[in-house]
């Protein structure tokens, strides 16, 4: 089982044991961008503007194609010869079934009413803090938007204010950049 951590700092671990990623900055955001939208054809196109905006079109997708090679090298081999990633000459495509996804485990449990909880404590931080990257940014802000609601529902839920005092007003402070 592949288990990756995109909440707080990216981790990754091969059943159980971690994987130590040596990739640079930009493989990484490419896996990144794959991860989160999982399961989802995503146009190579788009990878190309997000990750080389400066480049010409054959500069880019040499730069993709090399980046994707490199990320397959990075990932562990698959137990039922499928590959994680799916690519065609137009769209790559993160899939398999031996994964778990810290975001989108996240996600899926904030929106069910009884797994609150379990919402508010897969939340480890903010999405890839170490990367600084314009797209992430936007996803950062949703999923914190998305926590500081989980959160209150959940204190709403069972009335804990001792807990919305530790957690929810810190949270709403680090969203608005405010220090009070």
């Amino acid at each position: 089982m592949l288990k990756i951590n995109l909440l707080g700092h990216l981790r990754v671990e091969v059943d159980g044991a971690p994987l130590k990623l040596a990739a640079n900055q930009k493989i990484i955001v490419l896996w990144a961008y794959l991860l989160l939208y999982a399961n989802t054809p995503v146009p190579r196109s788009l990878l190309c503007r997000l990750l080389w905006p400066d480049s010409d079109d054959l500069t880019a997708r040499a730069n993709l194609r090399r980046h994707l090679y490199q990320l397959r090298q990075l990932l562990p081999p698959v137990a039922n010869e499928q590959l994680w990633l799916q690519a065609s000459s137009e769209e790559i495509r993160w899939q398999g079934d031996g994964y778990w996804i810290d975001g989108a485990a996240f996600e899926q449990a904030s929106q069910q009413s009884d797994s609150l909880e379990l919402a508010v404590d897969l939340y480890a931080g903010e999405l890839l803090p170490e990367l600084d990257v314009e797209w992430l940014a936007v996803e950062r802000t949703r999923l914190h938007n998305l926590y500081i609601s989980s959160l209150t529902r959940s204190v709403c839920r069972n009335g804990e204010v001792r807990l919305a005092r530790q957690r929810i007003l810190p949270a709403a402070r680090a969203a608005t950049g405010s220090g009070r």
